[in-house]
């Protein structure tokens, strides 16, 4: 937490940094590169000379990150590095695992480490799958991108092709097959995918009954 801004840094080994912005904002110099990353924000940095991460700029931030040495790179961990987007969205997979990570604690015993490095490995993977579905996602059409949010967030309600076509201004079976070329599903299938996620959710973490989940 810097409560009034603050900086961190230069650091002057080469290092890979994922850092995310929880409030307030960051100024990241990476070389001579430089990158803003905003709250809600995160960001992969690898510098090979010296990065430098200033904070807040006189107001409070609360940022978190994971850093390692990148030591010997394959060819294809470094291209991946190197195509990756600076800064995507946090989502709720990045921010479960740096929560996990923190609780874990500053100890030191051989099990601990073991699982730290996993922590950090499967968060930086975690980046990686959240960069490439950013990516794809800036190639699928507003009524698509409109249509597949509704579902998420009203999959509870009577749900029908025409009312989502009538939505989106679109005729159902236009919407039907731009949603399965952009998605990959219909949007009676993906609807169904989101509400057997919801169940297997609730059945795992809530005290409620199969039929009273169905």
């Amino acid at each position: 937490m810097y409560n009034a801004g603050g900086v961190y840094g230069p650091l002057r080994n080469r290092y890979v940094t994922l850092l995310l912005v929880h409030e307030g904002t960051a100024k990241v110099t990476c070389d001579d590169e430089v990158t803003i990353v905003e709250s809600g924000e995160c960001g992969v940095f690898r510098n090979e000379r010296q990065v430098l991460f200033e904070y807040g700029n006189g107001d409070r931030c609360r940022v978190s990150w994971c850093e390692g040495s990148p030591g010997l790179l394959t060819e294809s961990i470094a291209r991946l590095l190197r195509e990756v987007p600076a800064k995507i969205p946090i989502s709720e997979p990045l921010e479960a695992l740096q929560r996990l990570g923190v609780e874990l604690g500053s100890g030191s015993t051989a099990n601990l480490n073991t699982l730290r490095n996993a922590l950090g490995q499967a968060l930086y993977a975690a980046y990686f799958h959240e960069a490439h579905v950013s990516e794809r996602d800036r190639h699928i059409p507003r009524p698509v991108h409109r249509a597949r949010n509704y579902i998420e967030e009203n999959s509870e309600k009577d749900v029908t092709i025409n009312s989502l076509a009538a939505l989106v201004a679109r005729t159902p079976q236009h919407l039907i097959l731009s949603f399965r070329k952009h998605i990959g599903v219909t949007p009676a299938r993906y609807l169904w995918q989101v509400r057997a996620k919801r169940a297997r959710h609730l059945l795992l973490h809530s005290g409620l009954t199969i039929a009273e989940i169905a």
